[in-house]
């Protein structure tokens, strides 16, 4: 959902450079009418696609740290000692115990996950400024949008690398090629494919011999 939201901002982005021509600030009144309404539907488009891709970003992270504390604590003791910390404090705290190792906090993957529930914060915990036109600069103008409301497309394109990069971090602790979600679905895979060949034996072989 992340990807797909974020492939849309790319999309839309990429028309509202075409309308802005490299500049970064669009003059409304130095613009006909139809070029104004075609600039405000392509900046809300990007604009609402970024705001998803980081929502879901952070969404699918907290919800594969919560199923891999699960898995490998077990759900009572998950639930009762580490549903309710943080994010970033579940990732550290339960990759410890399930792996042994630390996580890497030196290392690219935990500045982006810091950087995403950063993000994440901003929009759902938002503290917006007052803007007072009457002895605002143009520049004080710009910096104050910024931080109401431009700052989501802030390093997007790395943003959005994020969940991959974290659960082969996870991976890699536990010395595994595959992460613990895409091994529990192998492992469902194989499961469902043994019960379908063992049941069509059974139908039209009869059942199989058991073997010492």
């Amino acid at each position: 959902m992340s990807l797909e939201q974020y492939n849309l901002y790319k999309s839309n982005k990429k028309e509202l450079d075409d309308i802005c021509k490299g500049n970064y600030y669009f003059d409304v009144l130095s613009h006909a009418p139809e070029e104004n309404i075609a600039f405000h539907s392509c900046y809300n488009k990007a604009y609402s696609a970024a705001i998803s891709s980081i929502v879901f970003q952070a969404f699918a992270i907290e919800a594969f740290i919560n199923f891999y504390g699960s898995i490998k604590l077990g759900h009572h003791v998950f639930h009762d000692h580490y549903d309710r910390i943080s994010i970033r404090d579940k990732i550290i705290i339960i990759s410890k115990i399930a792996t042994g190792k630390d996580f890497p906090k030196g290392e690219k993957v935990y500045e982006l996950i810091n950087k995403v529930i950063r993000q994440r914060d901003k929009l759902v915990h938002h503290k917006g400024k007052e803007i007072r036109f009457e002895d605002c600069s143009e520049e004080q103008f710009h910096k104050t949008m910024h931080m109401n409301i431009d700052f989501i497309f802030d390093d997007i394109d790395d943003l959005v690398k994020t969940y991959p990069l974290f659960i082969k971090t996870i991976a890699i602790l536990e010395g595994k090629e595959i992460d613990a979600y895409n091994e529990q679905q192998l492992n469902l895979t194989n499961e469902f494919l043994r019960v379908i060949k063992n049941t069509i034996h059974k139908a039209f072989l009869g059942p199989e011999e058991e073997t010492d």
